[in-house]
C-alpha cells in the first residue's frame, strides 16, 4: 500500500491563492518590462534603443525583484510562517520593486535628455509603462500578500487581556495597517542610513550606486526585523 503519506492530497503550492497569483503576474510583467525598450533614439538612419538588459543596470535590480517575489510567493515556508519579518516580505519586495521603477523613471528621463542634446531624435518605449503597470501591481499585491500571511497567523494577545474587540475582524486590519505603517517608516529610515552609509564610505567612486542599493536592502530587512520586536512587545502589553 506503500506509506501513508502518500495517500494524503497534496497541497496546492501557496502562489495558487488569488492575491498572490496576481501579484505573481506584476513580477512577471516587471520581467517583460525589462527586457522591452525604454528608450528609442534616432539620428540620420541611425536608430537603436536602450532597457534593462542593454545599457541600463537597474534592469539587473529589477530582475532581482521579480525573481525574489515570485519565489517568496511559491514558498509554503514563507506563506506558513510565524514569524513577521517572513510574513512582510512580499510586502517589503513589492515595495521596493516601486521605488526601483522610480529610479528607472529618473534615469530615463536624464538619458533623454542627454542624447536630445547631442542632436538625436528620443521617444519613450513600451518598456517604462509596462514597468509601471508591473511594479503597481507588485506594490499592491505585496502587501496584500503579506495580510493574508499575516491574518494565517496573528500576533496572539496576553490570554488575561484579551476582549472581543480585540479578536474582531476590524481590530486585525486596524492593527496591520498600524504595523505596516510603523514597518514603512522604519525601513525607509534604515534604508536611507544604508545610502548615506554608502556614500560617506565611498565617496564619489563609480561603486556608489551599487553599495548604495545593497546597504538600502539590508537596511529595508533591518527595519523589518525592527518593526517585529517593537510590534511584539505592543502587543503583549495589551
Amino acid at each position: 500500500m506503500g506509506r501513508h503519506a502518500d495517500l494524503l492530497p497534496v497541497e496546492p503550492s501557496p502562489i495558487r491563492h488569488p492575491v498572490r497569483l496576481v501579484t505573481a503576474g506584476g513580477a512577471v510583467a516587471l520581467v517583460i518590462g525589462a527586457v522591452l525598450p525604454w528608450v528609442n533614439y534616432t539620428i540620420d538612419s541611425v536608430s537603436d534603443s536602450t532597457n534593462g538588459i542593454r545599457g541600463d543596470t537597474w534592469g539587473i535590480y529589477v530582475l532581482a525583484v521579480a525573481a525574489g517575489l515570485i519565489a517568496v510567493l511559491s514558498s509554503r515556508w514563507t506563506a506558513e510562517s510565524a514569524f513577521r519579518p517572513i510574513q512582510l516580505l512580499p510586502a517589503v519586495l513589492g515595495l521596493a520593486g516601486l521605488v526601483v521603477f522610480l529610479n528607472i523613471n529618473v534615469e530615463t528621463q536624464q538619458l533623454a535628455d542627454s542624447y536630445r542634446n547631442t542632436g538625436y531624435q528620443v521617444s519613450f518605449g513600451p518598456g517604462l509603462d509596462v514597468l509601471l503597470i508591473g511594479s503597481l501591481v507588485c506594490a499592491a499585491g505585496g502587501v496584500a500578500s503579506s495580510v493574508v500571511a499575516w491574518r494565517r497567523s496573528p500576533i496572539p494577545s496576553r490570554p488575561d487581556r484579551t476582549t472581543a474587540a480585540a479578536t474582531s475582524e476590524w481590530q486585525g486590519c486596524g492593527d496591520f495597517a498600524a504595523e505596516l505603517a510603523v514597518g514603512i517608516a522604519l525601513c525607509f529610515g534604515c534604508g536611507v542610513v544604508g545610502v548615506v552609509t554608502a556614500v560617506a564610505v565611498t565617496g564619489g567612486s563609480s561603486s556608489v550606486p551599487a553599495l548604495a542599493v545593497a546597504l538600502a536592502f539590508l537596511g529595508i530587512f533591518a527595519g523589518v526585523a525592527l518593526t517585529d520586536r517593537l510590534w511584539r512587545r505592543v502587543v503583549h502589553r495589551r
